[in-house]
C-alpha cells in the first residue's frame, strides 16, 4: 500500500481489494477517513477519500456485490452502502442506541437482514 494502516478493514468489492480506514503507527488510534484500493492489472494502489470516518473506527464488509459500512454508535451513525467513487456513502439504517463505536465487528448477511455482533 501507499501508506501504513494498522487496524484497517480489508474487503474485496467491485473487482478491487480495498484497505479502508486504519491509522499509521505514529497516529495510534486516530483512524483516517481514506482508503486505498489495489489495481491488480497495473500493480498499483490508489488512495480514495471519504470511505472511512476520520477519527473513528469503521467496519466494512461485502455482500451482494456491494460494499457496506458500519460506523458510529450511541445512536449516531449507521449502516451505509457505498455508492462509488465520487458519490460516497448512502445511509440505509441507523444504529441501535446502545451500540458504541468499535474497531471490529462480526457481520453476517442473510438476504435483506444484517446481523452485527459488536461491543455494547
Amino acid at each position: 500500500m501507499g501508506e501504513e494502516r494498522d487496524e484497517c478493514q480489508g474487503v474485496a468489492a467491485g473487482g478491487r481489494f480495498w484497505a479502508v480506514s486504519g491509522y499509521g503507527t505514529e497516529g495510534q488510534g486516530r483512524f483516517v477517513g481514506a482508503a486505498e484500493w489495489y489495481d491488480a492489472e497495473a500493480g498499483t494502489w490508489t488512495r480514495e477519500e471519504g470511505l472511512g470516518e476520520a477519527g473513528g473506527a469503521t467496519c466494512v464488509w461485502m455482500s451482494g456485490g456491494r460494499m457496506w459500512s458500519l460506523e458510529g454508535g450511541g445512536g449516531v451513525g449507521g449502516v451505509r452502502e457505498y455508492e462509488g467513487s465520487g458519490k460516497g456513502w448512502r445511509e440505509v439504517a441507523p444504529l441501535p442506541g446502545m451500540m458504541r463505536p468499535c474497531a471490529a465487528a462480526a457481520v453476517s448477511c442473510a438476504g435483506e437482514r444484517v446481523f452485527v455482533v459488536a461491543a455494547q
